[in-house]
């Protein structure tokens, strides 16, 4: 079957897809363009256990918007996570991470369900900046997954500045 086009709001996501016409449906891949905004506290409850885990253990939080291209396998042996792969622009505004509240975040990320690699990876907050050209994250043999960030810039870094979840920025 082919989606055309997917549209709505549902327990945590925003989407709003086409079917992505300068690519051609073959091999079972469904292609799709366009965005998918999620807030992980409503999606948490519809996500797998392992990236709930992840969300929980980082303090994740925010509505992360996804802008780009989406190509979905068809195959049936596949989980849904294991058949999706993304490559776009991933942003967010006002986001959580670790019990603080950073201003934005801006990312160019290529994805499947054994590899995530960031590209011009950058954190801008009052406190300062966190730049990272390249930041390849896998999943190793053991099945853990690995971050391998070889050039990581923090500019214009001031402690006293970052803002704690739920409180005042100092």
């Amino acid at each position: 079957f082919d989606i055309l086009e997917m549209k709505g709001v549902l327990c945590g996501f925003e989407v709003d897809l086409q079917q992505d016409i300068s690519k051609n449906n073959f091999n079972d891949n469904i292609s799709l363009a366009g965005e998918i905004t999620i807030d992980t506290q409503a999606a948490i409850k519809n996500l797998p256990e392992s990236i709930c885990n992840k969300i929980e253990d980082y303090a994740i939080g925010s509505k992360y918007k996804f802008t780009g291209k989406w190509s979905i396998s068809q195959d049936k042996q596949q989980d849904f996570l294991s058949a999706v792969h993304f490559n776009g622009i991933v942003t967010a505004n006002e986001f959580l991470f670790k019990g603080y509240q950073f201003d934005k975040l801006i990312s160019h990320l290529e994805f499947d369900s054994d590899r995530a690699l960031l590209r011009d990876f950058q954190v801008n907050d009052q406190a300062g900046t966190l730049k990272i050209e390249k930041m390849d994250c896998y999943k190793a043999r053991d099945q853990a997954w690995r971050f391998l960030a070889p050039s990581t810039q923090i500019v214009g870094f001031r402690p006293s500045l970052l803002k704690e979840e739920g409180k005042p920025r100092a």
